[in-house]
């Protein structure tokens, strides 16, 4: 019995992309240990998410937006206040099944702080979340076939004892003995007086001709078509196509035993090309360092505002763990300490560069790994000599990983044998192939003016957020579209307001070139912020110059036939008796070697050899000679 092997292939299938905003909006008091204000000079958040909880058609996504608040206090200085405003967004997804893999990304459209008066304030933002669904799961492909129990010529049964064909266990009638010859049979091992004296003689181009003594070989006789060499009688045909022409060249009959090789079988396979997921996994990297002030600098009364942030990150696969590198942009402002000195502030960059344990990781897998800063904590302590002079930095970087591997598999195309009827069953899986994996890398300068009202004196400090607005499809490529939010803060001539603060934007578009992508591919894209600076240009002009990295990975579905099953049933001898012996015949348009072969009854190998063809390809109007073959009759 023909069994098929078939080969498990792991695969991650994007299943739905769900957005939504939230809108959060509540009024703080200013607590009684803290100053009046008399304005709000930043504000800044983040979003902290707590629980994504998977509701089979509804996501529960819990979590808070972190604030915090500078501001010019009523009789001179800076103050800062923190807040939370806490929120719990159900999200109806389509689809979403118990087992699926979530994936929550968060944007803060929008923060607004305002003085309701100087002991209240309103907080205001706009959030978008993005719910991603990913699934893992398991499909099979058929790479080969194998013979299972005992084998369809030892087991018999195709036709009756009596009708010259293949007997059962006991030889009948002129037929084939599976073990022992009977009167005029085939002995299974060793031939007795002859091969079968039973005569074909119908005149039929239905494979050689038999007489008396064996078969005739080397010309047509009767309108018979014989083998290429006469097999001596008693001798058991193969090695020099003795008669009809059994197994092809190099082949033999199947030995039975489960999981063999099935020697007579004709066997076509394709390649498909494959991208496999090796590994999903989530993990941190944890950051602790120290920063010491400069001499220059006084030391550290109150730590007034920080604003920690990743650039220039980048991840590579190594054999056993994942490699993560990137810095630390630090940004404080503080008072000094002694009531005389002024505020303060310090930009530090924090390189870092180290390993995640991934078992599973092979250096050149695909990797598609976004990182993410899901906590950031800076605090004063004192240096060794009991000063506060030192910041103590401790930041969590959480990477979601994907590692996909390149796999070329062997798909069973389609299958034969020349002995029997083989019915197969057919259809189709869907999987995954590589079509792109790039790391762009888009340039922006550009010239901002401020209209502060008051002259620019310094900019103390600069940093900009990614905002993806569209991702289109289109002419072999995928255009992005967004904007980078630049926020500036700085030093004005106007002594009662020395310090401002603004945002811009600046619009950006690039093109990620992908081959072969189509409204069906499925795209994958992080964004980072690898440089960025911004100068004084000259009057309230600040020049901004960026690096913005975008990670892309381009994966496109591709459906792909396959075999499920196969069937086994007697060969029709009647209607293989009225297919011509020898056929001569004229290549049509879409016809290939393959398709000729299984249609008349032979092998490629055979038609090549018989036509002394070079190769297995054929064009329209060649002509071949095909020569029915019929393997062990």
């Amino acid at each position: 019995m023909l069994e098929l092997v078939k080969q498990n292939i792991h695969m991650n299938r994007f299943k739905n992309n769900v957005a939504t905003q939230v809108t959060l909006d509540d009024d703080f008091i200013v607590p009684d240990t803290m100053d009046d204000m008399t304005r709000i000079i930043l504000s800044a958040g983040d979003i902290q998410i707590e629980s994504v909880k998977n509701q089979v058609e509804r996501v529960t996504v819990k979590g808070k937006l972190n604030f915090q608040i500078l501001y010019r206090k009523a009789e001179g200085g800076l103050q800062t206040m923190a807040g939370n405003i806490p929120f719990e967004e159900p999200v109806n997804v389509s689809g979403l099944e118990e087992k699926d893999y979530l994936g929550v990304a968060w944007d803060l459209e929008d923060l607004t702080a305002g003085m309701i008066n100087s002991r209240k304030v309103s907080v205001k933002a706009i959030v978008t979340l993005v719910v991603r669904v990913e699934t893992l799961y398991d499909t099979e492909a058929a790479v080969d076939v194998v013979e299972t129990g005992p084998s369809a010529r030892d087991r018999g049964g195709w036709g009756t004892d009596s009708d010259s064909r293949w007997s059962g266990p006991e030889q009948g009638d002129g037929g084939w003995n599976g073990g022992n010859r009977g009167s005029d049979g085939w002995n299974g091992g060793n031939s007795g007086d002859e091969w079968g004296k039973r005569a074909r003689s119908d005149g039929g181009r239905g494979g050689a001709r038999q007489e008396e003594d064996g078969w005739n070989g080397g010309e047509f006789d009767d309108g018979s078509w014989s083998g290429r060499d006469r097999g001596e009688p008693g001798s058991q045909p193969g090695g020099q196509d003795g008669g009809l022409r059994g197994w092809e060249a190099g082949a033999g009959e199947a030995s039975g035993d489960a999981g063999e090789k099935v020697k007579d079988l004709e066997i076509m396979r394709r390649q498909a090309d494959v991208a496999v997921i090796a590994v999903r996994r989530k993990d941190t990297y944890r950051i602790k360092e120290d920063i010491s002030l400069s001499g220059s600098k006084p030391g550290i009364e109150q730590i007034l505002w920080s604003d920690i942030r990743l650039r220039g990150t980048s991840t590579k696969p190594l054999d056993g763990r994942v490699h993560v590198e990137g810095e630390v942009m630090i940004f404080a402002i503080y008072a000094g300490e002694g009531e005389s000195a002024p505020i303060q502030w310090l930009e530090e960059s924090i390189p870092f560069a180290g390993e995640v344990d991934l078992p599973e990781a092979v250096e050149g897998m695909v990797p598609s790994i976004s990182v993410r800063l899901v906590h950031k904590e800076l605090e004063a302590k004192p240096d060794y000599d009991g000063e506060m002079r030192e910041l103590e930095l401790d930041a969590v970087l959480e990477l979601d990983m994907k590692l996909y591997e390149e796999k070329k598999i062997e798909l069973l195309g389609d299958f034969y044998s020349n002995d029997r009827e083989l019915e197969l069953e057919s259809g189709e899986v869907c999987f995954d192939r590589l079509l792109g994996k790039n790391t762009g890398k888009c340039r922006i300068a550009e010239k901002l003016e401020l209209n502060s009202g008051d002259r620019v004196l310094q900019i103390c400090h600069n940093d900009g957020t990614i905002k993806i607005d569209d991702v289109e499809i289109k002419d072999d490529s995928l255009q992005i579209d967004g904007v980078l939010e630049v926020s500036l803060l700085y030093l004005t001539s106007d002594d009662g307001e020395p310090v401002k603060a603004g945002t811009e934007v600046v619009p950006f578009h690039y093109e990620a070139e992908t081959p072969g992508i189509t409204p069906d591919s499925v795209y994958q894209l992080n964004t980072g912020l690898e440089q960025m600076t911004a100068v004084m240009a000259g009057g309230d002009t600040v020049e901004v110059k960026a690096v913005l990295s975008l990670d892309i990975l381009v994966l496109q579905p591709v459906k792909e036939p396959v075999i499920l099953g196969v069937k086994e049933i007697p060969l029709d001898l009647e209607k293989l008796q009225e297919l011509p012996g020898i056929t001569g015949y004229i290549v049509q348009p879409g016809d290939c070697l393959w398709d000729i072969a299984k249609r008349f009854h032979t092998t490629r190998k055979h038609v090549m050899e018989a036509n002394a063809l070079a190769g297995d390809q054929v064009k329209p109007g060649d002509r071949l000679i095909l020569v029915k073959e019929v393997a062990g009759a």
